[in-house]
């Protein structure tokens, strides 16, 4: 039954995220993220292939080292569809294809945890349905990691199982889904403490023998242990950069009790509507209609159930969790949960509480495919009534006009199949004054792999950046041509469809070039240069800082 229920979430991904499988190759959401991300997994999937000894000294922000931890690794999504890279698919397509994958992904997981917990196939298709197409998972199509919670729930499950027989199949599984969620994400991997630590005091009342619990713990221990090995890169950046968001940036970006009514601005339905006008905010974790009305249901019925408990503690952690660093309550701010965990390594880099709240919607959803199966197990004649239940779940979920977002990327222009020919060297593509550009760029160096002065992350590096992107503004003159030649810069492309109508005029103006600079390539509104090596006196900055004009 749980393969039927994934391939249903699966039809049902491609039917909502239309017209998204029209054309996997070339379609997506024209965004920094979708481009940046888009790189990553490409970046990864041919590391792992190669040299996944040197995964994190990815082609970008040269010469920095290690440059792949200014964004997340993304090493599950990267080896879920590796295949496809290598067998020559372009790097959007595999994009695509583990964005989508994570929504029947999501549903099949929660499915089977429901069913773990004693569910109907009815009630833990409800639950599926409801984790994996909830509003918050079309408001973050442009992340695929904003979306890779599928492991949670299986942990979760093999965390309950082991607890329960400690067979070895699943200890295994509870290593590698923990290790899977984990690298993910950084927010799901952090989420994975509170949610096991629920369920560890849920399981309590059943009394494990200290092998399994021993057991438990020591799978978890070296998933995290693994994990720790590859996030290491991660805190030595948080070092060296001096990484942390303050309890006032967390503050800002959690979710506040009004976010769990607001359904997003993909709406139709004249309800949602009016719940988007009076709550809308920064994050939309309205569960649904039918969800939050089985869920209170469930909260009045299943009171001596104990799946039922966990559900409604896993919703109620994950919703204290969302509101971050302090809570109101009746006019006084109390420390909020999140502020427990603050200390662990790495938690300080991260920005958005909010995002934890996706424990409360896997919570609310288990809670609601629960309260069904006690309705089908007391009213077998009603049993049917799940069909409609869905039905009126996935119109409720039907993301009005996220279709209209949805148009072709900018795919790598002739330029890059140029560098992809030429001999190596560090390529700087201008205008590069802000993360936009900066995306594509990276988006666009799949097609050549040559090392990119360009970059775009989560973080800026100390020390480089747009200083080299704003001196690109007086290309070609005399100086900026002196200086990126200094640093090592061997080709400089120029969109003329993209910079200022100044530097467009200096460009094109005719005249000979400065020393050690020549026109090596011209694919209409783009132009190559190619540099020759600086043979002068060392550079008065380090490679990598940033320079004035």
């Amino acid at each position: 039954m749980a393969g039927i229920a994934a391939l249903i979430y699966a039809l049902l991904a491609l039917v909502l995220t239309w017209p998204l499988a029209s054309d996997l190759c070339r379609l997506g959401i024209p965004n920094p993220d979708y481009y940046g991300n888009t790189w990553v997994l490409a970046w990864v999937t041919r590391q792992l292939g190669r040299d996944p000894l040197r995964l994190f000294d990815s082609n970008i922000y040269w010469p920095l080292p290690k440059s792949l931890v200014y964004n997340e690794s993304l090493i599950p999504q990267a080896l879920m569809v590796a295949p496809v890279r290598w067998l020559g698919g372009p790097p959007v397509l595999a994009h695509n294809l583990a964005l989508l994958g994570t929504f029947p992904l999501c549903g099949w997981a929660a499915f089977r945890l429901a069913r773990e917990l004693g569910a109907s196939s009815g009630g833990a298709f409800l639950t599926g349905l409801g984790f994996a197409f909830c509003p918050y998972r079309f408001k973050w199509m442009n992340n695929v990691q904003c979306l890779s919670i599928q492991w949670l729930p299986l942990v979760i499950q093999y965390l309950v199982r082991v607890a329960r027989s400690a067979r070895p199949l699943d200890v295994a599984l509870l290593f590698l889904t923990a290790w899977l969620q984990a690298l993910s994400s950084a927010y799901f991997g952090l989420l994975l403490v509170p949610a096991l630590l629920t369920v560890g005091l849920w399981l309590v009342p059943e009394r494990p023998s200290w092998r399994r619990l021993a057991t438990a713990f020591l799978a978890l221990a070296a998933a995290a242990a693994v994990t720790a090995a590859i996030f290491f890169p991660y805190l030595s950046l948080q070092r060296h950069d001096h990484v942390d968001r303050g309890l006032a940036e967390w503050a800002h970006w959690s979710a506040r009790p009004s976010a769990y009514l607001d359904p997003g601005r993909y709406v139709g339905l004249p309800h949602l509507v009016w719940l988007r006008e009076r709550f809308a905010g920064f994050e939309p974790l309205y569960a649904g209609a039918v969800f939050l009305g089985l869920a209170a249901f469930g909260a009045w019925s299943l009171t001596r159930s104990r799946p039922g408990h966990l559900a409604m503690a896993l919703a109620l952690v994950g919703a204290l969790l969302s509101f971050g660093p302090e809570i109101g309550l009746l006019g006084v701010k109390l420390p909020g949960l999140l502020t427990v965990l603050r200390g662990l390594p790495g938690v300080a880099m991260l920005r958005t509480p909010s995002r934890l709240g996706l424990l409360a919607l896997l919570g609310v959803a288990l809670l609601a495919g629960l309260s069904w199966s006690a309705v089908e197990a007391r009213w077998p004649r009603f049993r049917p009534g799940v069909l409609v239940l869905a039905g009126l779940a996935a119109l409720e979920a039907y993301p009005v006009g996220l279709g209209g977002v949805i148009r072709p990327l900018e795919l790598s222009p002739a330029s890059g199949a140029w560098l992809a020919d030429a001999a190596p060297g560090p390529v700087l593509e201008l205008p590069w004054t802000g993360f936009d550009e900066a995306a594509l760029y990276v988006f666009w160096s799949t097609s050549h792999w040559q090392p990119l002065v360009d970059g775009w992350g989560s973080y800026q590096p100390r020390g480089a950046g747009f200083g080299l992107g704003l001196l690109g503004n007086r290309f070609p003159s005399e100086y900026s041509s002196r200086v990126f030649r200094e640093r090592g810069i061997v080709y400089v492309v120029v969109h003329l469809d993209r910079v200022r109508p100044g530097q467009r005029e200096r460009v094109l103006k005719p005249g000979p070039l400065p020393e050690g600079v020549e026109l090596a390539a011209v694919f209409g509104e783009d132009r190559i240069y190619r540099l020759a090596r600086w043979t002068g006196p060392a550079p008065a900055n380090r490679p990598g800082e940033e320079v004035e004009p």
